[in-house]
């Protein structure tokens, strides 16, 4: 992920990428090659040189809080990628100590800037007419499984309904399947495994389908007794619309949380009670 961020910036207008923290020289041999750009094998590496104004850390889970703070120790605002830290308080406390030093703290939730997500939005319609939502999210199998799927992977969804729907119950069906009721039937099943990766939602209500399909960036509509109908989506990048959006904040200073990070606290939140009650 950190790679695709580092060509999304080389290809912005908006930032100008001057250097890449990893520790591995493989791998930073390798993107030096790949990116003609300077890397270091470690933060302190940074020190005596020019300070940038933002850092965009896309580190394994496990260190997402301790590379988050040494930004919040640099005075550099950050894109930290989901799921910012794996337990809610701590995430919160950790936006908390940004704002209070007037920096900009934003998720990497790239599914909300997903132009078929944009598109789906002006298509849903109100939740009193709306029946069933199933959502299901699955990946190959990770290199790295600090994180089950539900929050390496459905983190994405979860975030999207609190964002649309608001904050609701969710209860466990069972490994890696959520349901609640309110204000409709949802269910978000996720998993990694061999098959292609998979990340479709599909809205059931008095209007017909909505069949969303993340990886395609395709929206379909199926009216009662009709034949699918695909919908024009925008085709765009989501990762350089998402490094457009945290340029934007950095310059008008917006260290208020955003819907999609305040939905994306509650998740954490919701996830955490969820791993006690199991």
């Amino acid at each position: 992920m950190g790679f695709l961020h580092a060509r999304a910036c080389q290809a912005s207008r908006d930032f100008v990428l001057v250097g890449i923290v990893e520790p591995d020289p493989l791998r930073r041999r390798f993107l030096e090659q790949e990116l003609h750009v300077q890397t270091f094998p470690s933060w302190r590496d940074l020190d005596g040189l020019p300070p940038p104004c933002g850092a965009i850390v896309a580190t394994p889970d496990v260190h997402h809080e301790s590379s988050a703070r040494e930004c919040l120790d640099r005075g550099l605002h950050t894109l930290l990628e989901k799921p910012l830290t794996r337990h809610s308080r701590r995430a919160a406390q950790l936006l908390e100590e940004f704002q209070r030093r007037h920096l900009v703290l934003a998720d990497g939730l790239v599914e909300f800037f997903n132009p078929a997500w944009r598109t789906f939005e002006k298509h849903v319609p109100p939740a009193d007419r709306i029946r069933k939502l199933t959502v299901r999210r699955f990946g190959r199998i990770p290199l790295r499984r600090e994180s089950g799927p539900l929050l390496d992977l459905a983190i994405h969804d979860l975030s999207l309904i609190g964002a649309t729907w608001g904050k609701g119950a969710w209860r466990s069906l069972g490994p890696n399947q959520l349901h609640r009721e309110h204000p409709f039937s949802m269910h978000v099943s996720a998993g990694w495994g061999d098959s292609p990766p998979e990340r479709s939602w599909i809205l059931e209500s008095e209007d017909g389908l909505l069949e969303l399909d993340f990886s395609a960036r395709r929206l379909r509509v199926r009216r009662e007794g009709g034949v699918p109908v695909e919908i024009p989506v925008p085709q765009f990048d989501p990762l350089s619309s998402e490094h457009i959006e945290f340029a934007r904040r950095i310059r008008t200073l917006s260290i208020s949380p955003p819907p999609g990070l305040r939905a994306h606290l509650e998740t954490l939140e919701t996830l955490e009670t969820i791993r006690e009650r199991s």
